[in-house]
Order: structure tokens, then sequence, then C-alpha cells
């Protein structure tokens, strides 16, 4: 797991910034104030193959903080191709008017032009105009290579690990005739080195958007979140009047977006999922890198588009419904089976003025201003069409998806205030775009990750697990009916099988779980009718995790399986640097046990730090001894 401090990383930001002028350390306290909580979801369609949860890495992890990790894609008319990975040996020298390769200063590099001699690699009779294409690249040519790099098989084992989760904030103010003072808009960019689904390709670089009022973190109130995936969005915009008339003149301005939400108290088909107030909860596709504001099984293209290379195409949904690592700038590194850390880097304005030597970045920077690929430039795909590749890709004799252009050359100050988004493309002169609009979102509560403090009311129907995480409360208020649709776990939250269900809806506590039922008001967990069920038990219960606590005040529980027999007759023989415990097997066999957990505690003073749980035997051990303990400690 990735451990590197928040504060460590803030300082780096406020270093890497000290050019941008005054206020980054304000600006810093803004994009924390209002960073996203990243579910990391996995995608369960299993059409695309061994789709695995990447984390946003920062650009280190390609190199592109120094010019000799660039590769140089380099090819002639005559059909002579390389990818050269040095900026030495070309006869003459390869030079580019304002960048200085030793110096790493390489912003005004272009992401195409023509050099005219014989680059490194070829022969004096090869000699003629070449075209190069500058890009970083990622170890690999395909989701299994990545996959080997990224994940810890290949020759690069696990060098993901070596760098902390990361996006890149650029902040800047702007107007919009909806409002009439200018407002502060935070555009968080996400890295991943790869992308793996249909569209496969390397780099990827999506957004989120946040809107907010003002540029001063202690007075900024969210005014809203654009999500952005696959060429469509969804904004969500608090307060919102849906149709305002604004004088210009002697003209009156009318805007009308009915899909516009009018609040962020939650509805999944309206409205957004804010966390503490001010953090937009943002559900990740797995291999897709697509930012939603919703979980659940998404309808993304539908029969014919374009996108999918042809009319006969099936319907393509995004699933996001399913047990993923949630990344937070809040998260204390605890319990890293949910949750990790994410850390910001603030993204300085490049000086697009003709004398700004470098674009006016620092050297560790000038790949914010270089107009370069992200990746290889062409890596198959299952949605190949030899139409839409670009001439490098026909000459190289492949097919697939370009690699994207970085934050500042794509998606840089781009807000669809109040514009309709599309899913789907154009092709062959016809226009197979549809609006994605807020019904095509699911319906029933969805959220398996509760990180800060929240209340219900009413009847609720859950269709998955839910996590109520370190530090967050879960209040329940009275007459109030949580529902679980029977045999329905949307999410098969990752335990051992002793303490979890995964074909069973459950609740797991690690914060704190309250309901505020009444003599004549109770609170009442149950099962969702559903005359189809036949099976035994409706959810799996509610799970007291380690650092959890339950105040369930006048609450009824229903259609729940009964949690596992307790042991009896627990004992534990202390001996030298460790203690064998020993148990009695419950009386009655019960088929839910299939194995024992246990944890060490050391007692200081009234105070006791737990280490992990460590699973132990199978259904019929009954004693294990525990080693490696400090002789002289007081454990429990």
């Amino acid at each position: 797991m990735k451990k590197i401090g928040v504060v460590a990383f803030a300082l780096l930001a406020l270093l890497m910034t000290e050019d941008a002028g005054a206020g980054a350390e304000s600006d810093l306290a803004l994009a924390y104030k209002f960073s996203p909580i990243l579910v990391l979801t996995e995608d369960t369609g299993n059409r695309w193959g061994d789709i695995r949860v990447l984390k946003p890495e920062p650009v280190e992890i390609v190199g592109a903080n120094s010019a000799s990790n660039l590769h140089l894609y380099t090819f002639n008319l005559g059909g002579k191709v390389r990818d050269i990975e040095s900026f030495d040996g070309w006869t003459p020298p390869l030079q580019r008017p304002g960048v200085n390769f030793s110096e790493d200063r390489f912003a005004l590099l272009t992401r195409k032009f023509v050099y005219s001699g014989v680059p490194l690699g070829f022969k004096e009779q090869d000699k003629s105009l070449f075209t190069v294409q500058p890009r970083f690249d990622y170890p690999g040519n395909d989701p299994t290579s990545w996959n080997n790099t990224y994940f810890g098989n290949g020759p690069h084992a696990g060098e993901d690990e070596n760098f902390p989760n990361t996006s890149y904030v650029h902040i800047y103010k702007t107007t919009h005739k909806a409002y009439s003072d200018s407002i502060t808009a935070i555009q968080y960019f996400y890295f991943y080195p790869y992308n793996h689904w249909w569209n496969r390709h390397e780099g990827d670089w999506p957004r989120v958007n946040v809107v907010v009022s003002s540029r001063d973190p202690a007075t900024a109130e969210i005014i809203g979140v654009e999500y952005s995936f696959h060429k469509a969005h969804l904004s969500y915009y608090n307060k919102f009047i849906h149709t305002l008339e604004l004088k210009d003149g002697a003209e009156t301005l009318r805007i009308e977006m009915p899909d516009l939400t009018s609040g962020f108290v939650f509805d999944p088909q309206k409205e957004i999922k804010l966390s503490q107030g001010t953090h937009p909860v943002v559900y990740v596709g797995a291999g897709s890198h697509g930012s939603y504001p919703f979980g659940g099984k998404i309808l993304l293209h539908d029969t014919g588009d374009s996108d999918l290379g042809g009319i006969d195409q099936a319907p393509v949904y995004e699933y996001m419904t399913h047990t993923g690592l949630v990344l937070s700038t809040q998260a204390d590194n605890s319990h890293e089976e949910l949750w990790e850390s994410y850390d910001l880097v603030l993204l300085p304005e490049p000086d697009t003025s003709s004398t700004a030597a470098n674009m006016g970045l620092p050297s560790n920077m000038s790949w914010l201003g270089a107009d370069v690929k992200w990746g290889n430039l062409e890596v198959d795909s299952p949605d190949s069409d030899p139409f839409t590749v670009p001439l490098l890709g026909v000459i190289a004799g492949q097919q697939g998806r370009e690699s994207p252009r970085g934050p500042y050359r794509a998606g840089w100050e781009e807000l669809n205030f109040f514009k309709q988004g599309f899913v789907g493309g154009k092709k062959w002169g016809f226009d197979f775009r549809r609006p994605f609009r807020y019904s095509d979102a699911p319906n029933s509560y969805h959220h398996w990750s509760l990180i800060g403090n929240e209340t219900w009311s009413d009847t609720l129907s859950l269709t998955g697990d839910l996590v109520v995480f370190p530090g967050a409360t879960l209040t329940i208020n009275p007459r109030s009916v949580i529902q679980f649709v029977p045999g329905n776990d949307r999410h098969n939250f990752s335990l051992p099988e002793s303490i979890a269900d995964e074909t069973l809806t459950e609740i797991f506590v690690y914060g704190k779980l309250i309901t505020n039922g009444t003599v004549s008001d109770s609170v009442r967990f149950q099962k969702k009718s559903n005359p189809s069920w036949s099976g035994d038990y409706a959810w799996g219960g509610i799970r007291v995790m380690p650092g959890g606590s339950v105040d369930l005040n006048h609450t009824s529980i229903r259609d729940m399986a009964p949690p596992p027999a307790p042991p009896t007759g627990l004992t534990a023989q202390v001996g030298s640097e460790g203690v064998t415990l020993a148990w009695v097997l419950p009386k009655v066999e019960d088929p839910t046990i299939t194995g024992w957990a246990y944890r060490a505690g050391t007692i200081s003073g009234a105070d006791t730090t737990w280490a992990d749980w460590q699973q132990v035997g199978v259904a019929t051990t009954i004693s294990h001894l525990v080693e490696g303990l400090i002789n002289g400690t007081k454990y429990t």
C-alpha cells in the first residue's frame, strides 16, 4: 500500500508551484477542501477480459519530469519507422526552437514536426524528410504487458507501488452569464498509465471539475460539479433556479435546463452525493476511468453506436457497482483494505507569450506545456477501424486508439456549463450520438462507501454492501425502514468468509451506526418484498468491525442470516515470546464457520494498540500458537 504522507507531498506541491505567484498555499487549502472522493470500482461485465483496478499516478511513473524519457516515433514516406529513445546521435543534431533537451526544458516541444537528415539508428542512405512525434511511454504494448508491469509480474514488477496516489489541480476564475459575479473552477486531473477497456490505449487523463463561489477557502461554497466520461458529461448545480432572467440592455435572456438539480440532497437520478458537505463522491470506471456521480449498471452505447465499429454491435454498459478501493485526501491509511490517501499537486499557469522561455515553467514541469502524446501512438483495440486510424497507424500497420494529450492540451479551463452531454460519436456520415440524461442513472441506493456523516430517513432500499468508514457516522431517524433486496449483493465486499457472505447485502461498521428509534416510532431493518425469493435469509446482517461501534435504539432486525455461533472456553497459556490460545467449538455445528481469526492488542495504560486480524485454521481448529510476542509486554 502507498504510504507517502499528505503533508510531505503538499510541501512538494508548494515548492513545484513557487513560480506560479502568491496564493499557492491558499489554493492548496481550497483544493483539499473540495477534493473528490474516488471509488475505484471494478468492472464486472467480463466482456473485455481481465480488467484490473488502477490508481491515479504521478507523471513520474512514465518519467515525464525528464526529457531523457521521451520517445521519438520517427518515420518517412518510404516506410522507414523507428521508435527512438535518445536525442543524441542524429545527423545533423536534433534541435527544436526554444527547446533544450539537456536542461529538461521542453515545454515548447510540438507533438509532430519535420526533421531533415539521418535520425539515430538510420543509415546514411535513409537520409530524407522524417516526421517525428514525441511521446511518453509506459512499459509494454498491450494490456497483458501493462498489467505485468503495473501489478508485479514483469521486468518492472510492482513499480506503481513506488509512487503516491496523485491528482493534479488547476484553479482559475471565470465568469458565466448565469452568475452575476466571477466563479472559481477547480480542475482535478488524474493520470492513469493505461486504459484497458474496449478503447485500449496508453495514458489516460480524466478530470473532474468542481465549481465554487470563491477562491478563498474560508468562504468558498460548492456551486456545482461536472463529471466527464466517454465524450459525455453530467453537471450538477446547487440551488440553481431552472428559469433565470438576465437583463442585457433591452434583451431578456432565459436559461432553462430541466435536468439540472436544485440541491445536493442525494438522489442518484437527480442529485449529487457529497461527503462532509464539500467532497463529491466519484465512481471511477475500471479500465475506462470515466468519472461518474453514481454506481450501478450504466448504458453508454446503444445498439448501432459508431464507437464500437458498426451498426450491429450490442449495447455496451459500464458496471460501477462492485467493491473498489476508496481514495480520499482525508484518508488516514487505517484499514488499507478499504481506503488510501491521495495527494494534490498544484499546476502552474503556462505562459503563452512569445517571450516566455519554457512557457515560464520550471524544468520538472516542462511536461505540462509540451504538446506530446502520453503513451504509444497506436494500440490494438477491439473497436479498431482502418477508416478512422490516423495516417501514422496505417503506415505502421497498426490499428487502435491513439494515446491522449496532457491536461494543458486537452480539457484545460474547459467547463460545459448548462450544456447537454452526449455519448456516442459520428461515423460514415451518420450521427450516432444520443443525450446522456439523469434518467440513465440507476434508481436504487448503491453507495457502498460512506465516508462522512450521513443521516437516513423514511424508506431506503439497499442492493449492495454498505461500508461505514472509520470516522464516519451513519444516523438513522425514527420511523425509518431499511430494506434489503433479497439475495442481491452488488458489491461483494471482500472479507474473510467467516465474517462476510458474498451473496447477501451486509452493513460493515468501522465508524459509528446510530439508530434513533423511539417506543412509538421504531427503526426497522427488513427484507424488501419479493414474491420470487425463496431463500432462507434476505440479508447478511450488521458487522461491527475493528474500531466500529453500534448504538441501536428501539430497532427491530428481521430476515437476517444468524451470526456465526461464538466459541466458548477461551484460554491463553503463556510461554516465552508466545501464547497458546485454545477454545471450545460451538455445541451445534455451524456451516457458516469456515475458520478462525485473532488479533493482538498491546496495552499501555488505558490505551490499546491493535495489530491486524490474522486468519488461522479451519472450522474444526481448536487451538493456535501466537508467536513473535515481546516478553514483559501486556497483551489482550
